[in-house]
């Protein structure tokens, strides 16, 4: 039986990366030692997401809720960076980490701010934690093939196409999600035919316009394919973005289904071809090569990696390698 409490670590998570879970596995490693719970407070949108240049979010809440659920999380609390932006660090602590979710333990990454205009930091949080009675844990910066981790970074990556450089950061090959809408069949007609979806709502983080190679999860199975992103300039007077998927082996009704698409690899450039002949026989040169990346990659690559950590001499790092 768990004791009253709760080990807690507070952070937006968005992307839920490898520094993410080095958090969350220590809070994890804390939690069974005392006998507590794990409470993570996932705030929805990051400061940032309120600002015109924001490259968008790396995955949606609700993919991030599950995503964190299939950690072993045992509880975890939303919070409107609205309702809590203007509250003085104290308040936060009294009415957040007290009062909300019983901290005894507080587990965050070095660079934590809270309270109004980000007045609060570590050391505060550690004077607030002995005048209140609860212990806080400084996680150090995290490091992967010394590039330091960050949903910030990650960003950038997938919006320039670089989405194996982020799928090392994440542990696990960027996805997009959507729902698969009518489209205007003109795939078909080209001998490629192709699923359309329409992503979610939010805010989300734009890939580089191009062709990339995709596998893509429907209900149970993995089916491998190439998506361009893009405009489709050959064939559409249609500046709208879209998303095309066109599976390799794959035959049946996928209408208002929802697919999740890993992106493995940025293969080119989207392209207006001169003639319907050229844009076919670039399809074609485009499948070959995804048929050639999954007979030597198999379609087991888009597995989460298992990762251990280790730190520098003076421990003010910390760094992630694969097992």
């Amino acid at each position: 039986m768990k004791k009253k409490g709760s080990i807690v670590t507070i952070g937006v998570f968005d992307g839920v990366h490898l520094g993410h879970r080095v958090i969350i596995r220590k809070a994890i490693e804390e939690a069974k030692r005392y006998g507590l719970t794990v409470h993570i407070l996932s705030i929805i949108y990051p400061f940032d997401y309120y600002r015109e240049n924001f490259r968008g979010l790396i995955i949606t809440p609700s993919e991030r809720l599950e995503k964190l659920e299939d950690l072993g999380i045992d509880l975890i609390t939303f919070l409107d960076l609205v309702e809590i932006k203007d509250m003085h660090p104290e308040d936060f602590v009294k009415n957040i980490l007290l009062k909300l979710v019983q901290a005894v333990k507080v587990i965050v990454g070095h660079d934590f701010k809270f309270g109004k205009d980000k007045k609060g930091d570590i050391n505060f949080l550690r004077f607030l934690g002995n005048k209140h009675g609860f212990s806080v844990r400084e996680i150090p910066p995290i490091y992967h093939k010394n590039v330091r981790i960050s949903s910030t970074l990650i960003r950038e990556l997938i919006s320039c196409g670089r989405v194996e450089e982020a799928r090392e950061l994440l542990g696990e090959p960027y996805f997009i999600s959507g729902v698969v809408i009518e489209g205007r069949k003109f795939g078909r007609k080209l001998g490629f035919p192709t699923i359309n979806i329409k992503r979610p709502q939010e805010r989300l983080v734009v890939p580089k316009n191009g062709v990339y190679i995709v596998r893509v999860k429907i209900s149970d199975g993995y089916f491998p394919g190439v998506m361009n992103i893009g405009m489709t300039p050959t064939i559409s007077d249609d500046y709208r973005l879209k998303y095309e998927i066109h599976l390799l082996d794959f035959n049946g009704d996928l209408y208002n289904k929802k697919v999740t698409v890993q992106l493995l690899k940025f293969l080119r450039e989207e392209e207006k071809f001169r003639s319907i002949d050229e844009l076919k026989e670039k399809i074609k040169e485009d499948v070959d090569k995804a048929r050639e990346y999954f007979l030597l990659n198999g379609n087991n690559v888009g597995e989460v990696q298992e990762i251990e950590v280790q730190t520098d001499s003076d421990r003010s790092r910390w760094y992630i390698v694969e097992r």
